[in-house]
């Protein structure tokens, strides 16, 4: 409970998950599918980021849809062009994203699928489609806004987590990502999907 209340109020997260990617950096995902992938001709298959709005948001937690629908509604109002970069990922795609630095776990919110193997993210990443993370997202104040828009939904913001360092917590954003439940339910999730 207290973890949970320190989360949603920002003020501390231990356990790090999700994409990482420097404000000043642009994610191009290329091909990031797999040998893990959905096989090919799956409704699934492909590259994720590359999916319809849509399809992304089928991909979703039923409770998470209607949440990230709702924040994207409350970004349009305030004049951005909010787009879902991701919302299910193959964990394939997570390992590929790995290796390339831009996050620390092998498994996270977006990699989560029901036993029958359907997507089932409890995580979105949310961009402006102009920026993507880069600077000018932070410059037009597209991060706060998403992060208020979040908390108004009573979703987690990757934008407030921080990492402990040499005993100190230190911020440790990942500024596109939101997500339903709390950091301590990603191993259950995890061994819920079969991992």
């Amino acid at each position: 409970m207290v973890s949970d209340r320190l989360a949603r109020g920002g003020r501390l997260i231990l356990v790090d998950e999700g994409l990482h990617l420097p404000c000043d950096a642009e994610f191009k995902p290329g091909s990031i599918e797999g040998p893990a992938a959905p096989r090919p001709g799956s409704k699934w298959a492909g590259d994720s980021s590359k999916w319809t709005q849509e399809k992304k948001l089928e991909s979703m937690h039923p409770e998470l849809r209607p949440l990230v629908k709702a924040v994207i509604h409350g970004l349009a109002e305030r004049n951005f062009q909010p787009m879902i970069f991701f919302g299910w990922r193959s964990v394939a795609a997570q390992l590929e994203i790995l290796k390339k630095h831009h996050t620390r776990v092998k498994f996270s919110f977006h990699n989560v699928t029901k036993k029958n193997g359907t997507p089932d993210a409890y995580a979105a990443d949310i961009v402006d489609k102009r920026w993507l993370w880069q600077d000018e997202a932070a410059k037009n104040g597209y991060w706060k806004a998403l992060g208020e828009e979040a908390t108004k939904q009573n979703l987690y913001w990757g934008g407030v987590w921080k990492k402990r360092v040499h005993h100190k917590l230190v911020p440790a954003p990942d500024w596109a990502h939101v997500q339903l439940v709390p950091n301590d339910r990603l191993r259950r999730l995890k061994e819920e999907s079969g991992l």
